[in-house]
């Protein structure tokens, strides 16, 4: 039962990361983007 709970803590561990990853990517990207409008503008 220790194992599975494990690896529970683990899958949302890594999912938590992978998320704050997309979304901090997702910000990053949106503000090049954004920089880049002002620029060729």
């Amino acid at each position: 039962m220790k194992k599975v709970f494990e690896l529970i803590m683990w899958t949302l561990f890594f999912s938590t990361l992978g998320g704050i990853g997309l979304i901090s990517g997702f910000v990053v990207w949106l503000g090049m983007v954004i920089w880049l409008r002002e620029v060729l503008a």
